[in-house]
């Protein structure tokens, strides 16, 4: 008795008798193409279909029997199936070999070879009968036909078949759960060819909506006007990406505020075949920014209308010492408290100029008067000012200037305020007898100041605040010394508007502090 084998023996390549039968059954013409996707067989299940002659067939392929007004649609599509590697699946009209046009669904799916390289690409191609010429319906049953044709390839085409088609939809199905960013591609002239579900959600516009019409479709109508749909594709094209941050225009004529990148994609032979952009909505953080905006700059009118109000009485309260001075200066009780007042009156003379200075530094209304000015002799003017305040508080305050003039383009009073506030800045957070060392050198076209101090310190995580306005370390320091943590923030600011940068370092706290400036140099002509 035979015993029957329990293994199906895998399935043959089919003989010409097969194929016929099946081309017969399942389209109306198939083909074969290279790798590369050029005609290397003649076909003549096409030709009986098209009309075609052999010669036209070998010479010019399956695009030359699409209809005119569709071959570039059709050419762009086979173009980035040969540059993806992904199958092709669309609907053209195709010429009749007894005259006239047709639609027809085309497919093209790509068989790889042993190194996992696309060996060659089988087209079918089926009519669409007239009751059924729709999209989704031409699509369907292209499907439906093709995949009865793999299942009669020979195993190893069969699964490099479905192992492509399995990650053709993992992609789509990827692209797709992707809802919070808008995946569009576009053909060179900007023609939109795909769009998926994030787009749909951010733009309201369905796939079937948008495909087919142009990038336009999504701008502004001034962006439109200024034609910035067309510069982002030249400039991708000429740059290799282009970066967009603008507002955009939804279906129902509201704005979305988009933040996008758009890149141009090649085919292999290096010719452009469109542009793909992806872009996410952040509209919700622009409104925050805006209002953050206004929020800063009424809060930036509030502090200048307080410093001017709270310098008003100033004045007065200073002449009232003034004169009590002048009067019962042979007083002894009450000079000692006269003098305590005209500290404090002083001290808040410079708290309120700080905070008028800095809201016209942010407003940009400080106006510099630069001119060649010589910094060691500025300098120099500084450090004599405050080494009273050095003195009087026991801390130690060394020099370390060169023996010839350096010149920098700055204006001489705002050059003074940044090395006033950083000596007061050395003092305040140096303790008694501890030593603040200031150094002004020159390399080439930069020159260095630098204020260093052995005092409290700065930690790790405080050094890239420092320069904040308003911000201050929680340290233990005398808060008749404090201010409204200004200082740091306004040498900062002016430095750079003198195009100077300073840098600040510790290596710790109880370690000291490091403030580096730098300013271009005036060089003189050789």
């Amino acid at each position: 008795m035979e015993i029957q084998s329990m293994y199906e023996p895998e399935p043959g390549p089919l003989s010409a008798e097969d194929s016929v039968a099946v081309v017969s059954a399942l389209a109306q013409a198939i083909w074969e193409t290279d790798g590369r996707g050029n005609v290397n067989a003649d076909s003549p299940s096409w030709r009986a279909y098209t009309g075609q002659t052999p010669d036209q067939w070998l010479q010019s392929g399956w695009l030359a029997a699409v209809h005119p007004a569709e071959q570039r649609d059709a050419a762009a599509v086979w173009e980035e199936a040969l540059a993806t590697g992904q199958p092709l699946n669309a609907g053209f009209r195709v010429q009749q070999a007894g005259g006239g046009w047709k639609l027809t669904s085309v497919r093209m799916i790509p068989v790889s070879g042993e190194k996992d390289t696309i060996e060659k690409w089988i087209g079918c191609l089926v009519a669409i009968p007239d009751h059924k010429i729709s999209g989704a319906a031409a699509k369907q049953e292209s499907e439906d036909r093709f995949d009865m044709l793999v299942q009669n390839l020979p195993t190893r085409e069969r699964r490099s078949v479905e192992a492509l088609r399995e990650s053709e939809e993992r992609l789509r199905i990827l692209v797709e759960s992707i809802v919070d960013h808008a995946i569009i591609t576009h053909d060179p002239d900007g023609i939109i060819t795909s769009w998926n579900s994030g787009a749909q959600h951010i733009f309201g516009y369905t796939e079937t909506e948008a495909v087919g019409q142009p990038d336009a479709l999504i701008f502004t109508e001034q962006d439109r006007i200024d034609g910035e749909h067309e510069e982002e594709r030249a400039t991708a094209w000429r740059e290799g990406r282009a970066l967009d941050e603008r507002y955009h225009k939804r279906k129902d004529g509201s704005l979305v505020y988009l933040s996008g990148v758009m890149a141009p994609l090649y085919n292999p032979d290096n010719k452009l075949i469109g542009f793909v952009k992806v872009a996410r909505d952040l509209t919700q953080r622009k409104q925050m920014e805006l209002a953050l905006r206004e929020a800063d700059r009424r809060k930036d009118e509030f502090m200048a209308m307080l410093g001017h109000e709270l310098r008003n009485p100033l004045a007065p309260i200073r002449n009232v010492i003034h004169i009590l001075k002048m009067t019962h200066g042979h007083d002894q009780s009450l000079t000692s408290s006269l003098e305590m007042l005209s500290r404090q009156v002083d001290h808040m003379v410079r708290l309120v100029n700080d905070l008028l200075d800095m809201t016209r530094i942010v407003k940009g209304k400080i106006a510099l008067r630069p001119e060649p000015i010589d910094l060691v002799a500025v300098t120099t003017r500084a450090i004599e000012m405050s080494r009273p305040m050095f003195d009087s508080a026991n801390r130690v305050l060394t020099v370390d200037l060169p023996d010839h003039a350096i010149f920098i383009n700055g204006d001489i009073t705002r050059i003074m305020q940044i090395i006033n506030n950083l000596l007061n800045n050395g003092a305040k957070f140096t303790l008694p007898a501890g030593h603040v060392h200031v150094r002004v050198a020159q390399w080439g076209d930069q020159v260095m100041m630098q204020i260093q101090d052995d005092g409290l310190g700065i930690s790790g995580e405080h050094l890239e605040d420092i320069f904040e306005t308003f911000y201050q370390i929680d340290v233990a320091i005398d808060r008749s010394q404090g201010g409204l943590g200004l200082g740091l923030s306004m040498v900062k600011q002016l430095v750079e508007l003198h195009g100077g940068d300073v840098q600040v370092s510790s290596p710790g706290l109880g370690l000291g502090t490091t403030f580096t400036v730098t300013f271009p140099a005036i060089v003189p002509d050789r």
